[in-house]
C-alpha cells in the first residue's frame, strides 16, 4: 500500500499489544480523524492550501454547500485568492453565486487588508488559495499577500494520495503553516493505493 517502514513498525507493535483492536481505533490513536463539518472551529477564516490541481477549488465549494444545507440560515463567504483568470476561478464564482451564498476576490494586499471588516456580517469565510510557485512557504507567501493583517485562521492542506513520497514531503514541508488544523484528503477514487494518508 505505499505505508512508510517506520510507520508500519509503528502500526505492528499498536497491533501486536492490542490484537482485537479495531482498525481504525488504532489508527485514531496516532491522528485524530474527524468529520470536517462537525468539528467546532475557533476561527470562521478556513484558507485551503495545497498544490495545483490537489481539488481546493471543488473542496471550498462543497465544503460551502454542504455547510449551506447542514445550517440554511448560515451566512457564508466564499473567496477566490487566486489572481489568475483560470476556468476554476469562473467555476468558484458562477457555482457560488447560483447558490445564493456570497462571493469575493482578493487581487491585492488592499483587498486582504480589508478581508475582516468585509466579512464581519459571516459566519463561516472560505478562502481558496492559489498553488504556490516554485519553492515559496505557505506562512511567508501569506504574510506578502495579506501585508500581514491576516485574521485569525485555520489553514486546511488539501491533498491527494495520488502523489509519491518524496512529492507529498516536499509539498508538507513547503505548505506548513502556524495556523495548520486539518488535512482534507481528496481524489481518493483515483488513487491506487493509500499509504500516503496513512
Amino acid at each position: 500500500e505505499g505505508v512508510k517502514e517506520d510507520v508500519l513498525l509503528d502500526l505492528w507493535e499498536k497491533f501486536r499489544r492490542a490484537p482485537e483492536a479495531p482498525t481504525l481505533s488504532v489508527m485514531n490513536d496516532m491522528v485524530s480523524v474527524s468529520p470536517w463539518l462537525d468539528t467546532d472551529w475557533t476561527h470562521k477564516f478556513h484558507l485551503l492550501a495545497g498544490p495545483f490541481g490537489s481539488g481546493k477549488t471543488c473542496t471550498t465549494l462543497r465544503l460551502a454547500l454542504a455547510m449551506k444545507k447542514m445550517r440554511p440560515k448560515a451566512r457564508i463567504l466564499v473567496v477566490n485568492a487566486d489572481r489568475s483568470q483560470g476556468k476554476g476561478r469562473l467555476y468558484l464564482r458562477h457555482y457560488t453565486e447560483l447558490s445564493g451564498l456570497s462571493y469575493r476576490e482578493l487581487d491585492n494586499s488592499a483587498q486582504w487588508e480589508s478581508l475582516e471588516r468585509n466579512a464581519q456580517a459571516h459566519d463561516l469565510v472560505l478562502l481558496d488559495l492559489p498553488g504556490l510557485p516554485g519553492r515559496q512557504n505557505l506562512d511567508t507567501w501569506l504574510q506578502d499577500v495579506s501585508g500581514g493583517n491576516l485574521p485569525a485562521c485555520h489553514v486546511h492542506l488539501v491533498l491527494s494520495p495520488l502523489f509519491g513520497s518524496s512529492q507529498m514531503d516536499m509539498f508538507v514541508s513547503r505548505l506548513r503553516s502556524d495556523s495548520a488544523a486539518s488535512i482534507i484528503w481528496t481524489k481518493l477514487d483515483e488513487a491506487c493505493n493509500y499509504g500516503e494518508i496513512i
